[in-house]
C-alpha cells in the first residue's frame, strides 16, 4: 500500500546548535550519525533564511522490516517515528508535516518477457492524462508527470540490478505500480478539504484504492491483453451490433498501430475530417473494457509465450483490487 513518504519540520538556528551538541557532531556529518542509528529513516539539513529546515524521508518498508504495510500497521509506524523526534529533541510536541507519499501496488509477474512487454505496451498509452504528462524514455520505466501528483510504473527487479544493488525478496519478478502525491497536491487537499498533512490522514486503505482508481487504471486501462485474432473472437461473440463489431475491430487495429493519441490525429480519408473524437476513443475504449478487452493489443507478430491466450491486466489480477476497482 505505502512505501515512503518525505517530511519537513522548520527549526530555529538555537535548535540546530542544541541538536549538535547533543549528538557531539557538526551538521555536516549529524545526517550520517542519524542514518546509522534508525533504519528505514534518512535526514537533511537546509538553511533558508533565518531558518534551519531538517528533511525526514521515510522508507516504510525497510522501517517495519516487511513489505506488505497497510492501514493496521499505523500505530507500529507511529511508535518508530516518536521515537525518532524522541532522540533528537526529548519530550516535545513537535511533529513531522508530510511533504510527499508514495503509494504503491507491487504485482509479481515471473516472466521477464511478460513485463517487458506489458511496459512497451503502455507506451502506447495516451500522451496525457489530465494535466499528467508521460515520459517513456527508459525501456523499464513509464510515468505521468504534473506538479502535484506523479504515476510511475516500472520493472523494480531491472532497477535494483541497473543501480548494482541487490533484489530484496519482495522484490523478484515485481512490476511495481506508483502513485507519488507532492507537496502542491497535500497543500490543495488542506486547503480544500482542512485534510493536515499528516501521514495518519493518508495512510489508510481506501484512500490508497482511491487514489489507484482515479490516477492508475484511467492511464493503463482495463480489460487483459489480446492479440487482433482473439480480440476479434471475443467482440464476434459478444452481443453487439454487426456495425460496432466492425468500428471495434478497426479501432484496436488503428490503436495497434498508432497508440492512443496517435489514433485522434487520423483523419478519414474521404473528407480530412477526424476519423476519432475524444467522445469516440473513450466510447470505443469503454465497449472494449466491458468485454474485457484493453485497448491495447499485443502485437500479432509477438513471439512471446502466452498462456490461455492473453496476458493478464497486472492491476486486477491483483486480488486486493479485483472487487474493490470497478
Amino acid at each position: 500500500m505505502i512505501h515512503t513518504a518525505q517530511f519537513y519540520l522548520m527549526l530555529e538556528p538555537s535548535e540546530v546548535s542544541d541538536l549538535c551538541k547533543k549528538m557531539g557532531e557538526n551538521i555536516v556529518l549529524l545526517p550520517n550519525k542519524l542514518d546509522s542509528r534508525f533504519v528505514g529513516i534518512k535526514t537533511a539539513f537546509r538553511k533558508h533564511g533565518h531558518f534551519w529546515w531538517m528533511f525526514v524521508y521515510v522508507d516504510f518498508i525497510d522501517l517495519l522490516g516487511k513489505p506488505q504495510i497497510s492501514e493496521k500497521d499505523m500505530p507500529a509506524v507511529r511508535c518508530k517515528m516518536d521515537e525518532y523526534l524522541t532522540y533528537l529533541f526529548g519530550a516535545s510536541d513537535k511533529e513531522l508535516i508530510l511533504t510527499r507519499l508514495d503509494y504503491r501496488l507491487d504485482v509479481v509477474i515471473p516472466e521477464s518477457d511478460h513485463r517487458k512487454l506489458l511496459l512497451k505496451l503502455y507506451r502506447k498509452t495516451a500522451e496525457k492524462h489530465g494535466f499528467k504528462k508521460k515520459y517513456d524514455q527508459y525501456e523499464s520505466t513509464v510515468y505521468f508527470n504534473s506538479k502535484s501528483c506523479r504515476v510511475v510504473c516500472y520493472d523494480k527487479m531491472e532497477e535494483r540490478l541497473a543501480k548494482g544493488e541487490s533484489v530484496q525478496p519482495h522484490e523478484k519478478d515485481v512490476l511495481r505500480y506508483e502513485v507519488c502525491l507532492l507537496n502542491r497536491h497535500l497543500n490543495y487537499m488542506k486547503r480544500q478539504y482542512g485534510i493536515e498533512k499528516k501521514i495518519e490522514n493518508y495512510m489508510k486503505d481506501d484512500l490508497w484504492k482511491k487514489y489507484f482508481n482515479g490516477n492508475v487504471c484511467p492511464i493503463f486501462y482495463r480489460g487483459n491483453y489480446y492479440k487482433i485474432m482473439e480480440a476479434t473472437k471475443i467482440i464476434q461473440n459478444s452481443s453487439l451490433s454487426e456495425k460496432d463489431k466492425k468500428k471495434l475491430r478497426e479501432f484496436l487495429c488503428d490503436v495497434s498501430r498508432h497508440g492512443i493519441s496517435g489514433v485522434m490525429k487520423l483523419q478519414e480519408k474521404s473528407n480530412n475530417k477526424s476519423k476519432y473524437s475524444k467522445y469516440l476513443v473513450r466510447k470505443y475504449v469503454d465497449m472494449l473494457e466491458q468485454l474485457g478487452i484493453n485497448p491495447i493489443l499485443i502485437p500479432k507478430n509477438s513471439n512471446i509465450s502466452i498462456s490461455n491466450k492473453h496476458i493478464d491486466n497486472p492491476i486486477y489480477s491483483c486480488v486486493v483490487f479485483r472487487d474493490v476497482i470497478k
